[in-house]
């Protein structure tokens, strides 16, 4: 006879823990017994919020002094709830006790837990005010589905969701943000409307449920945190699928998407229950999270480490905080970390960094738990991040991460707007949770861009940590000291094109009257001598100024044919544009072109400045350049036909025009093969949208954003064929045929459109 297991010496009711599709028609018993009630820390969270709701509102102080409360928004709703409170008290000993997974009749506690609430669902634009916002449920609804479709959930123990109060928020934000965040929950469908510009202002939308989430979104990281922090329980990590995001919101403003500080406060929140443990928030969000990084620059217990596209400070939320000088300031000098990416990177640049300056930092620090305020807008596809990281790319440094803390890491969904991709990411970061091995990388080839940026940052940082040391200087540093002169990349191709379009096609640079767009784009815009006769079709050929792509293709280090595709393609278009018998134009016929380069991720030399301070001021930019062409060579010439052409953010150059301008008379046809930037509605005007519909030939490469959008959404943005080819570089080359068909056919309705699909 079997001895009888102490632990059955109490029985206590629990909600089973999901289990697998293939097991739910199996047993579900779920009872857990104990035998010992070892003390845990004293704060009572459950408790404490009750004392604090008292001061608020009282329709919204209902909501929050009983949590199991359902708000009279959600009864109407076909939302199921989730209990707020279990049956076992947070600080009895008892809460801690492990479920387990049963499944395939073997026994296994959970080390892994997740938050998951629907109603967090309800943030969303109201339909009338509806934009198509990127910051939409489908992010969270996605992911969940993908866990459990990928048999992930069945692996994680589902932490009941609590509503942060304002005691907590206390910990990071000031009252006068609280009161704002709640108040939303008293909103009319008019206060919406009547607030919509303000919020719309610091990139938020607000409605009355937002409120209920944002409380929602905020509790279930910290429950996640406290139960990987809890020392009774076998739970060491933890993934909580929340929205809305946190980290750009500052302690006394929201923005960004973003309400409560949901990391931020939930690191606090365990601080002050476990004591000032020492704390690493990691945020691989492509946007800097200047509210996180404001709440702790002077604190000496919170290391914050943030990876982010930078641009030189034009992108979102397009402040210099977010440069790698800014370290910390007083006790917490030093515990500040930035890596402010420029240009695009992918998953060799952000293993890189892990490894030669972000595991560094971390060894030294020794954290005893770690934060990820995991936005996957970094991810290849994502339509407000343009970088290349892949779910392995994720995975992988998600793995480097849990050899620290004892494995204590707490991941928190911040960013990412493909819902698809987000899904794919989160379910590769919780398979890396769970114990899995990450999947295999090719080659880490880091940019050039990368291995400047994290030679700045070591250089920077190495003075506060000993473990750190920059490396190799890269190559512009390498030749201080030489006699020779030494040219940034951009301008030596800006400088060859100059000279190749004189000598090829005798086009001479535009000189430009306005002193601010001379500074930038000073020999950037090329036409062909005839420009200002009677010529019978005028070419307008707005393009990139080229992404160089190199790569190694052996020991020798030759360097890749694709890494000139822009002057390839550049050539074909001048020569067809130059071409009559390719236009159709006969004998006598004669055609001009201007050729405008954009800089795109980069001013094209220190001596013209920054191009742009931030991607609207980039638009804008762009829009008076056009413009100024425009007016002052294309209105004045007597050219009969006009044809635009638009490459990559050329495209969207294109648009602002066409969308400010009268240019429907003479413009008989417009192409834009876009890369992986974003693809612009014309303005509302329906006459206008009608002869863009009829002129207008547009193309993306088969991986583009676009094609993620909901029918809705991509109805009013218009027509956009789909590519081929996946690779941006390509789909202009690809192209060319089409749109030479395209073009006769607009220039020469009666001919045939052979050739033109």
């Amino acid at each position: 006879m079997e001895e009888d297991d102490p632990l059955d010496m109490i029985e206590l009711e629990l909600d089973p823990p999901p289990l697998p599709s293939s097991a739910a028609s199996g047993p579900t018993t779920s009872v857990i017994s104990v035998s010992s009630t070892s003390p845990q820390p004293s704060t009572n969270r459950t408790e404490s919020n009750h004392q604090f709701a008292s001061a608020t509102n009282s329709k919204a102080s209902s909501v929050r002094t009983t949590r199991s409360t359902t708000p009279s928004s959600l009864q109407a709703s076909a939302i199921p709830t989730v209990p707020t409170r279990s049956k076992i008290s947070r600080n009895s000993p008892l809460r801690s006790i492990e479920s387990v997974v049963q499944s395939n009749g073997i026994d296994k506690p959970f080390t892994t837990c997740y938050v998951y609430d629907e109603r967090m669902l309800m943030h969303k634009e109201m339909d009338r005010f509806s934009d198509d916002h990127p910051e939409a449920p489908a992010r969270i609804s996605a992911t969940f589905e993908k866990l459990k479709a990928e048999g992930l959930i069945a692996r994680m123990k589902k932490i009941p969701v609590k509503e942060v109060g304002w005691e907590e928020v206390s910990l990071v934000h000031t009252r006068k943000l609280w009161e704002e965040v709640e108040g939303f929950a008293q909103f009319t469908e008019d206060d919406v409307f009547r607030t919509l510009d303000l919020y719309k202002a610091v990139s938020l939308y607000v409605v009355p449920e937002t409120s209920l989430c944002a409380r929602i979104s905020c509790g279930g990281v910290i429950e996640t945190a406290l139960t990987v922090m809890d020392p009774m329980n076998s739970v060491r990590n933890a993934f909580a699928v929340v929205r809305p995001p946190g980290h750009h919101s500052e302690p006394q403003t929201p923005s960004g998407f973003c309400f409560f500080n949901n990391v931020a406060v939930a690191a606090r929140v365990v601080q002050e229950k476990y004591g000032k443990i020492r704390t690493v928030i990691i945020d691989w969000d492509v946007h800097h999270g200047n509210g996180t990084q404001r709440a702790f620059y002077t604190d000496d217990s919170i290391l914050y480490v943030s990876l982010h596209r930078y641009d030189n400070g034009s992108f979102y939320p397009g402040s210099p905080e977010g440069g790698m000088e800014w370290c910390g300031e007083g006790k917490g000098e030093g515990l500040n970390v930035n890596i402010p990416w420029n240009g695009i990177m992918g998953d060799s640049d952000y293993v890189i960094a892990f490894e030669r300056v972000v595991m560094p930092i971390l060894r030294e620090f020794v954290p005893e738990i770690i934060f990820v305020s995991a936005g996957f807008d970094a991810a290849r596809g994502d339509p407000l991040g343009g970088f290349d990281v892949t779910p392995a790319g994720y995975a992988s440094i998600l793995s480097l991460l849990c050899t620290l803390a004892n494995g204590k890491v707490v991941v928190a969904l911040e960013g990412g707007y493909n819902p698809p991709t987000v899904a794919e990411c989160a379910a590769a970061c919780t398979q890396t949770l769970l114990g899995d091995p990450p999947p295999m990388l090719s080659k880490l080839q880091p940019s050039i861009s990368a291995e400047q940026t994290l030679y700045e940052v070591a250089k920077v940082q190495s003075k506060y940590w000993r473990l750190l040391v920059p490396g190799h200087k890269p190559p512009k540093d390498s030749f201080e000291g030489m006699t020779g002169s030494i040219s940034e990349l951009p301008e030596i191709i800006s400088s060859h094109r100059r000279e190749w379009l004189s000598e090829k096609y005798g086009m001479v640079p535009l000189p430009l009257s306005q002193t601010q767009l001379a500074k930038v784009y000073d020999g950037l815009v090329h036409t062909t001598m005839n420009v200002f006769r009677s010529i019978d079709t005028l070419v307008l050929f707005v393009h990139d100024i080229g992404n160089l792509s190199v790569e190694d293709s052996g020991p020798m280090g030759n360097v890749e044919l694709p890494s000139s595709y822009l002057i390839d393609c550049s050539n074909e278009i001048i020569n067809w544009s130059l071409d009559q018998s390719a236009l159709g134009l006969g004998q006598g016929g004669e055609c001009g072109v201007i050729d405008i380069s954009l800089p795109l991720q980069y001013p094209i030399s220190l001596k013209y400045g920054l191009a742009y301070s931030s991607p609207k001021v980039a638009k804008q930019s762009y829009k008076s350049l056009l413009q100024h062409v425009w007016d002052h060579v294309v209105e004045i010439g007597q050219a009969k036909n006009v044809v635009m052409i638009g490459h990559g953010v050329g495209c969207t150059a294109l648009t602002s025009l066409i969308s400010s301008s009268a240019v429907e008379s003479r413009t008989k046809a417009v192409v834009q093969v876009y890369g992986m930037n974003e693809v612009l509605k014309i303005v509302d005007d329906p006459q206008k949208k009608t002869w863009y519909a009829e002129s207008s030939y547009r193309l993306a490469p088969q991986s583009h954003p676009f094609f993620e959008l909901t029918r809705k959404a991509a109805n009013r943005i218009g027509k956009v064929n789909r590519s081929d080819e996946s690779e941006p570089v390509m789909v202009l080359h690809r192209a060319l045929g089409e749109i030479r068909s395209f073009v006769g056919e607009r220039l020469h309705p009666s001919q045939s459109r052979d050739g033109y699909t």
